[in-house]
C-alpha cells in the first residue's frame, strides 16, 4: 500500500496522513514482532522507511498537546510514549534477528558476529536506560495505580525487552566467543520482570499470547 512512505499519503489531508503513519508503525511493530518469534525474515525493509517517528506526529485532536500513545503515572508527575518506545524496540528486534537468525548473520565471521551482537546490546541497553524509572518492570505496579490495561501493556513492553536480552546473551549468539556481558542485567531484569508478571497475570488475559 506505501504506507511507508510519505509521499503515497502527500495527497491526503493532515488527518488521513496521520491516521496513515499510525497504521504502518503498527503494522512495523506486529511484523519486527512476528519476525523474531519464528525466526523468518520481516517484509518491512527498515532502509524504505520515509516517515517521522510517533513522537514527532500531530497531537490527538481531542488531547492535551500530547503525542498518541502517551501514558502517564497516577499522579501524572511522569510521562512515557508508549508508542515510540515500541516502534524502537520494534527495530531493535529487526537487529536481533538479523544478529542471530539471518542468513547472513550464519556467513559472517566470528568478529563480525561479535560485533553485530555488541552493536544490538548497546542499542537494547540505550533503549532501556530511556525508560524513565516510574515505568522499569518492577517500579510500574505501583506509579500506574490501578490501571490494568497499562500493566499489561507495560508486561508486554518487558517482555519482549527481556526476550532480546535473553537471545543476544545466549551462547548461539556469540558463537566462538562467548562473552555474556549484559549477564547480570539480564538476571537483574528478569527478576523485576517477574514482579510485574505476576501482578499483569492476575489482572489481564489479552496480553497472554
Amino acid at each position: 500500500m506505501g504506507l511507508q512512505n510519505r509521499i503515497t499519503s502527500a495527497h491526503l489531508d493532515s488527518e488521513e496522513r496521520r491516521q496513515h503513519t499510525h497504521v504502518f508503525w503498527l503494522v512495523y511493530i506486529l511484523d519486527k514482532d512476528l519476525s523474531l518469534r519464528a525466526q523468518q525474515p520481516s517484509i518491512q525493509l527498515d532502509d524504505d522507511i520515509d516517515l517521522d517517528l510517533p513522537h514527532s506526529l500531530p497531537a490527538d485532536d481531542e488531547g492535551d498537546g500530547d503525542a498518541p500513545g502517551v501514558i502517564a503515572t497516577a499522579d501524572g508527575n511522569a510521562r512515557m510514549n508508549y508508542f515510540l518506545a515500541r516502534v524502537q524496540l520494534a527495530n531493535i528486534e529487526g537487529g536481533v534477528y538479523d544478529c542471530i537468525f539471518s542468513t547472513r548473520a550464519a556467513k559472517r565471521s566470528p568478529e563480525e558476529r561479535l560485533a553485530a551482537a555488541n552493536s544490538v546490546l548497546e542499542a537494547l541497553e540505550k533503549w532501556q536506560a530511556e525508560i524513565p524509572s516510574e515505568f522499569g518492570a518492577a517500579a510500574v505496579i505501583t506509579s500506574i495505580a490501578n490501571d490494568s490495561t497499562s500493566l499489561g501493556l507495560y508486561c508486554v513492553l518487558h517482555s519482549i525487552s527481556l526476550r532480546c536480552m535473553t537471545l543476544i546473551n545466549r551462547a548461539h549468539a556469540w558463537n566462538d566467543e562467548w562473552l555474556p556481558i549484559g549477564w547480570a542485567m539480564l538476571v537483574h531484569q528478569a527478576r523485576d520482570f517477574m514482579i510485574l508478571f505476576e501482578r499483569a497475570w492476575s489482572a489481564e488475559i489479552w496480553f497472554r499470547w
